[in-house]
């Protein structure tokens, strides 16, 4: 047996042998076409602050793609630019003219289906807008001529014909002496936006993209450098990435195929990153990116590439020895060259590898296609099924839209989204044939989309009635950036949201990088969780589940790990039938940096989620709302318009009336909408009778607002503070209030979303919960007449959205504003019992809320007390 082991081995390694010197010959090894790395760690301009291994992990990147032991790239497709091109023959300087020349070489000669991949170390900055990337020849103060605009990186990365273009960046956007140089950092607000493959002015074709956008990972948010491990010389980001191109990544399906994906790397990277980062800082560093469409083949597995190869070129030779179809031979390679996505063409895959391998005929390998095939197959009447709902939702949308639209508008878009969810390409003949489509009757379209969905197949990504939301949520969302479909399962993630209501046992949680489980932000005050004692901080580190999600009792209670689980699956886990058990099992590190393993059995209520917030927390945990005691100044925070927040709002301004209230600032910042008749309601809390908002559908009559005197707070100076991230019922109430003259409106610009969008029930499945569309069928018009909607064409000079008092506009830097949210965020937090162990604060002046304060301090100074303010 040791022999013909030993026989077999050598046999496989001759192939191997002759494999790789045919492919290395005909450049077969899959990687990236064009390849550009960037890397920099001196600037000319001493304000651009130098990098400590910009080049090493650049030099790095290089090396591992193009030698034998790694990608096998050749070495003329990378283009290496260094700060220091010394350290490496062939490298070239880093200076604008050359990474502009480089950049066009790769984008411009790429073909569609050909790979690129764009590296970048070094130093970056704001500029206007926008931000720039330096090269080693950048002068900071003319950065907007000398450095790589972002703006110019987007228009190439549009013009480019690859669908395959993946950025890795270590690009620190703060990498300047701020203490020499004080700029505008609101270019920062669209940091890495240049990988849509979109401009602003073609913003709202995104749901009709035509290329994909870029998949990309970054180190961190932009804002500063990966992490330096001293010992290497390398920073953490190329050392996590070096690991899985060499092997680490190859993780698809359940076994390494040889290559890896895009999406392969990035999760790894993803993954193992923040635990390489607490290693070497004591923090976990969390990567951002994009990546959902990057199922292609980035680079080999140089571990395993060869001995896949060798399989498949065993397959092929017995294949053709055995008279077996092209088809079944050109199936067969597909497979075994790259582990497919989903569970049947994996099972087929080992059918396909054990027929290489000797173990099963060429008859046995047919009777198993046949088998697969047949699983793949849709019938007609499932075909059917989806051509009638898909019509049935563009029949709605065409009769309610708030312009006019027709199937022409609408069928393409339903199937080209699904195609683009599904990462392929729309077939030609199909393609052809959406083009007629304003020319087809009803009839002939629905055959077209049954066909469609016949053409396509059963596959594990639109399983039951996938395929139907996918195509309806594409077909609604290329209508306008509100409108789409949502499926039973978000409906659910939805109400739960705005309802205010669920079932559950009271927790917010978040994903906790260090340790890869859940981590317990606050209890939510009154709850299951709250009253049994759960804290902010706790680690979630198992659920035990007693009951099914019908409610029916285990016989074996199911325990889960939260390690590696993202959190819907987490929350999925927690949540259940009201009056049934569930059991969290607990790590909560205390101060003393002592470790207690708890656990808490909880039983499963209505859970009512705070909308309603003040300025602290009192020792009951209900709110405080006085920010200035004395004065008898309250303020009020709404973080949106869910079911029951005009009632919570109420209580609290009863509270306030009974204990006295000289003035009060309603904070609308960061709050993005909701229920229209909650913002109706609120609006006409604050202003006496009068009309708050008129709502303008495409058919039939307007439909004005009206408040009412009874019931409103009238005799008080009132603030409302906006931002950019106050939106739809946000601007409904500030407009109103603004228009009616009844308050004073602080902060910044509000969003600008002046449209209406109706939810229609839609069931297609008893089995399911009903879906939702939701379709943008009027426009609000605030009571001045005008609307309040932005779209592509607006400047910042039009008049859109709500504006604040021009001498109470106070416009904060992206860095500040979203510190402000982590503020506001914090200050929800109920605070532990015990004494644990938890990150303090980072000191914050909420500099907006400031002002509000100081000019309500002035108007209760000016004007004597009233008796009936309390």
């Amino acid at each position: 047996m040791r022999f013909l082991a030993q026989v077999g081995m050598k046999r496989w390694m001759i192939l191997l042998g002759w494999l790789v010197a045919a492919q290395m010959a005909l450049g077969q090894v899959p990687g990236p076409a064009y390849t550009v790395i960037v890397g920099i760690d001196q600037y000319a301009d001493p304000i651009i602050q130098p990098r400590n291994c910009a080049e090493a992990d650049a030099l790095a990147l290089y090396q591992w793609l193009t030698s034998e032991q790694g990608g096998r790239v050749a070495a003329a497709r990378v283009h290496l630019l260094l700060g220091q091109p010394a350290k490496q023959q062939g490298a070239i300087p880093a200076t604008r003219e050359n990474l502009l020349k480089s950049l066009r070489w790769a984008l411009e000669n790429a073909k569609e289906e050909d790979v690129v991949l764009l590296a970048w170390f070094g130093q970056g900055a704001p500029v206007g807008d926008r931000t720039c990337y330096f090269a080693a020849d950048s002068n900071f103060k003319d950065r907007g001529k000398n450095a790589i605009s972002a703006s110019e990186l987007e228009q190439m990365l549009e013009r480019s014909k690859s669908a395959r273009i993946v950025a890795l960046l270590d690009v620190n956007f703060m990498g300047y002496d701020k203490n020499k140089e004080k700029v505008s950092t609101m270019g920062l607000e669209k940091r890495f936006s240049e990988f849509d493959r979109l401009s602003e002015e073609e913003d709202d074709r995104r749901a009709v993209q035509v290329q994909p956008p870029v998949a990309w990972i970054s180190a961190n948010d932009g804002t500063s450098p990966s992490p330096e491990n001293k010992a290497t010389g390398h920073g953490a980001l190329i050392e996590v990435v070096l690991a899985g191109l060499d092997g680490r990544a190859d993780t698809e399906g359940d076994e390494a195929d040889g290559v890896i994906t895009v999406s392969e790397l990035f999760r790894f990277v993803h993954k193992e990153y923040p635990q390489r980062t607490k290693q070497l800082t004591d923090k976990a560093v969390s990567t951002v990116g994009f990546w959902a469409q990057g199922n292609f083949v980035l680079a080999i597995n140089p571990k395993q590439y060869d001995f896949v190869q060798a399989k498949v070129a065993a397959f092929l030779k017995r294949a053709q020895t055995d008279n077996l179809p092209q088809d079944i031979q050109s199936e067969g390679k597909a497979l075994l060259t790259q582990m497919p996505r989903f569970e049947r063409p994996r099972q087929m895959r080992k059918h396909y590898l054990a027929y290489a391998e000797g173990k099963i005929t060429a008859d046995t390998l047919r009777v198993e296609r046949n088998r697969y095939l047949e699983a793949l197959r849709v019938s007609q009447k499932e075909a059917e099924t989806f051509a009638d709902r898909v019509l049935r939702v563009a029949t709605i949308a065409r009769a309610n839209y708030v312009k006019p639209v027709t199937y022409g508008d609408l069928i393409p878009a339903a199937v080209r989204g699904l195609y683009r969810f599904m990462q392929e390409k729309v077939p030609p003949e199909i393609e052809k044939r959406l083009d007629d489509v304003p020319n087809l009757t009803t009839s002939e379209i629905r055959e077209l989309l049954a066909e469609v969905r016949q053409k396509i197949g059963q596959r594990d990504d639109i399983q039951g009635n996938k395929a139907v939301y996918r195509a309806c949520d594409a077909m609604l969302h290329s209508l306008d950036n509100y409108s789409g479909f949502i499926d039973p399962e978000t409906v659910a993630e939805i109400e739960r949201q705005t309802q205010q209501v669920f079932i559950g046992v009271g927790v917010q949680i978040q994903k906790d990088l260090a340790t890869d489980m859940v981590r317990v932000i606050t209890p939510l005050r009154g709850s299951p969780a709250y009253k049994a004692g759960l804290q902010a901080g706790d680690l979630i580190v198992g659920v035990t589940n007693f009951f099914d999600k019908q409610g029916q009792r285990l016989e074996n209670p199911e325990f889960l790990s939260t390690k590696g689980l993202n959190i819907r699956d987490v929350v999925n886990k927690i949540l259940g039938k009201e009056g049934t058990e569930v059991q969290l099992h607990i790590e909560r590190e205390m101060a003393d940096g002592t470790k207690k393993q708890l656990t808490f059995r909880l039983t499963r209520s209505r859970i009512e989620v705070e909308t309603v917030f003040g300025v602290r927390r009192k020792s009951d945990d209900s709110w405080d709302y006085y920010i200035d005691a004395k004065n008898k100044i309250a303020y009020i925070r709404l973080s949106q318009f869910a079911r029951f927040t005009s009632r919570d709002l109420q209580r609290a301004l009863e509270e306030l009336a009974q204990t006295g209230l000289n003035g009060l600032i309603l904070d609308l910042r960061f709050n993005p909408g909701g229920y229209l008749d909650q913002a109706v309601k609120i609006a006409d809390l604050f202003i006496d009778d009068g009309l708050i908002v008129t709502v303008r559908p495409r058919r039939g009559k307007e439909v004005e607002f009206l408040g009412e005197h009874a019931g409103s707070y009238l005799n008080f100076p009132l603030v409302v503070l906006i931002n950019s991230g106050s939106a739809s019922a946000s601007e409904i109430v500030s407009a109103c209030i603004q228009d009616h003259g009844r308050g004073v409106i602080m902060g910044e610009r509000s969003f600008g979303k002046g449209s209406v969008q109706t939810i229609t029930d839609v069931h297609f499945d008893p089995n399911e919960g009903p879906s939702e569309i939701k379709l943008t069928t009027a426009s609000f018009w605030r009571p001045s007449g005008k609307n309040l909607a932005r779209d592509r064409k607006s400047k910042e000079e039009d008049d859109w959205g709500v504006r604040p008092h021009p001498d109470y506009t106070l416009k904060l830097e992206p860095g500040e504003r979203s510190q402000l949210f982590e503020h506001l965020r914090r200050s929800e937090i109920i605070q532990p019992r015990e004494p644990v162990k938890i990150d303090p604060p980072e000191p914050f002046t909420d500099r907006q809320l400031q002002m509000a304060v100081e000019f309500l301090r002035r108007q209760v100074a000016a004007h004597p007390k009233n008796p009936n303010r309390g």
